[in-house]
């Protein structure tokens, strides 16, 4: 299908533009748009990149990646601070790229991540037989940036650790998640650093998912950063972690980019710079997709534009990916005590509800699938009539 879809592209008719990232929702299998690859050889011996087909076939090329190069990414608005404990979605990309956790969840190729977990600032971690306490190694090779005073390059250790533990539970955002003296339910007792590359960690007691908390990438999390930021720098202005890139250059209401930190233990990162400029307007964010200006979207494009994008920059490649989501969640709740009036404490009622809504038609609506199915696109679908408690994450 390469080279016969759309009546060959109309001809044939675009430029080479380099594309890196763009996506769409559609529902249970979204479809993703990223780099276009290959070329061919023209009728004067030129070489020219051949638009891949309207679905791509995903694979696995990072055995010929090559460092170097700058990534463009969009950001939606200028952000208020760069302080990763502290809540603030403009900031999320920093957030992840400066600093680092303790564990971070294992990526998947070509497929969805089995959510094992792998190490970041920790090298290595053990339980006690009984399971309340967690001792973790600490990795030596985690280096902040050589050129950013007051830290000049040095490694991050269990002071470090420690430290980062005691700021995040005072004032941290989603604290009480963790912090037993915040939260009497939360699991994490205590941090102590015996010595300098090792973290003991008390729990209240065994607790399946400590490892999700000590790695989850959300803002206002336990993000680790320098002791230094204790009065010798502000981390909100000049934020300095140990994680794969530093700010390097800030223009308000412009861009921000950020530059590969040599000292980062992560030598997979194949990018010597991401610049990501400040567009708060998503349709100027799919024109400058199109154009190659910038590589990858911050958020999804709509689901209802992706088959116009494909057609106005033929190599971008669509690949098809096992998720994605569409629509919204219905629950009912109502005060036990005291008893609350409402008619939904019938459950005639709240099935009678449930069922008047017409979920295939709100998939086919709000995702597309009817016009993706039409133009050859296989897109397979599925819904929840009823949500466990247990699946609610708040």
């Amino acid at each position: 299908m390469a080279r016969s879809y759309w009546s060959e592209i109309t001809a044939g008719r675009t430029s080479r533009r380099r594309v890196l990232g763009a996506g769409g929702a559609a529902t249970a299998a979204a479809l993703l748009a990223a780099c276009g690859g290959g070329s061919s050889s023209s009728s004067g011996g030129a070489q020219k990149e051949q638009a891949p087909g309207l679905l791509a076939k995903a694979e696995d090329t990072s055995k010929q990646a090559r460092t170097g190069g700058t990534l463009k990414m969009d950001n939606p608005a200028d952000p208020p601070h760069f302080d990763p404990q502290l809540l603030t979605l403009p900031a999320a990309a920093a957030t992840s790229f400066i600093f680092n956790k303790l564990l971070q969840v294992r990526p998947g190729v070509n497929e969805v991540t089995d959510g094992s977990m792998q190490g970041d600032l920790a090298e290595s971690w053990e339980f006690s037989p009984d399971k309340l306490t967690l001792t973790m190694k600490i990795r030596a090779d985690a280096g902040t940036p050589p050129s950013q005073a007051p830290v000049n390059g040095r490694n991050l250790d269990a002071e470090d650790v420690v430290f980062s533990w005691k700021r995040w539970a005072a004032m941290g955002t989603n604290r009480s998640d963790l912090v037993n003296d915040v939260n009497p339910a939360a699991p994490v007792l205590s941090f102590t650093a015996p010595d300098a590359k090792t973290i003991v960690i008390k729990l209240k007691e065994p607790n399946a998912s400590i490892f999700s908390g000590f790695s989850s990438q959300l803002q206002g999390q336990f993000f680790i950063m320098p002791r230094e930021a204790d009065g010798g720098f502000d981390v909100r202005r000049n934020p300095i972690g140990a994680g794969t890139y530093y700010l390097s250059q800030y223009t308000p209401s412009a861009s921000v980019e950020y530059t590969r930190n040599p000292k980062s233990y992560d030598k997979q990162a194949y990018a010597a710079k991401i610049e990501t400029p400040i567009i708060s307007e998503n349709a100027q964010v799919v024109a400058q997709l199109v154009a190659g200006g910038v590589h990858a979207h911050y958020t999804r494009v709509n689901s209802e534009n992706v088959l116009q994008i494909k057609r106005d920059a033929p190599l971008i490649a669509l690949y098809q990916t096992l998720m994605g989501s569409v629509g919204t969640t219905v629950m009912f709740g109502f005060k036990a005590t005291p008893a609350e009036k409402t008619p939904f404490r019938d459950v005639r009622v709240r099935q009678a509800y449930s069922m008047s809504i017409d979920r295939d038609l709100y998939l086919d609506t709000f995702a597309n699938v009817g016009k993706f199915k039409a133009e050859g696109l296989p897109v397979d679908t599925a819904w929840k009539s009823a949500m466990l408690p247990s699946d609610y994450k708040g």
